[in-house]
Formats: C-alpha cells, sequence, structure tokens
C-alpha cells in the first residue's frame, strides 16, 4: 500500500470524528456511534492496510486480528470494547433491529 492510500484511510476517520462530534452536539446518538464506528473502522483498515494485509470487512473484531501481529499487542480491554463498539454499526443505522429510540434516546 502506498503512503497516499494509507493517508486517505486517515482522512476519512477524521471526517466521520467530525461528523460524530457535530451528531453528539446536535443530540442525534445514533448518528454519532455511527460515525464513532466507522471512524475506528477507517483507521483499523488503514493499519490493516498499511500491514501488507488488507480484509475486506466491516468488523472492527476482524479488523483487528489484522493488526494483532504486525504491530504490538492488542490489550484486552481495547478488543473488548472494539466488539462493543461493532455492535453499534448496524443497530444505530436500522430501526427494523429494535427501537432507535430505545437504545440511544
Amino acid at each position: 500500500m502506498s503512503e497516499e492510500e494509507y493517508r486517505g484511510w486517515l482522512e476519512a476517520s477524521e471526517i466521520d470524528v467530525k461528523a460524530a462530534q457535530a451528531t453528539l452536539q446536535a443530540g442525534v446518538f445514533s448518528a454519532c456511534v455511527f460515525h464513532c464506528q466507522q471512524a475506528v473502522e477507517k483507521r483499523l483498515k488503514g493499519l490493516v492496510a498499511w500491514s501488507g494485509k488488507p480484509r475486506f470487512t466491516h468488523s472492527l473484531t476482524d479488523l483487528i486480528e489484522g493488526v494483532v501481529g504486525s504491530f504490538e499487542e492488542i490489550p484486552a480491554e481495547v478488543t473488548k470494547a472494539l466488539a462493543e463498539l461493532d455492535l453499534h454499526n448496524i443497530q444505530s443505522r436500522n430501526p427494523g433491529i429494535t427501537s432507535l429510540k430505545k437504545l440511544y434516546y
């Protein structure tokens, strides 16, 4: 992967961080948590791709497995937090699964 591609992932992640901040300020918590998940996903995709082992998934837990071994070992509390954040990728955008108001408001 080129440094330009890696930086593209990081820039995309930063856009989601800004979107998360804006939706948090607006009180739109379902959108905020979605953008948080997206920011982490894009950052991890950049790291995994940089390591030369790109993965085509939206799962943070799958992506972190691509980072383990390539860099330092990932602390258990980080992998646990990623697994929890993973749940919000779909739930935060799909009211058919459960009421968004019950989950986020």
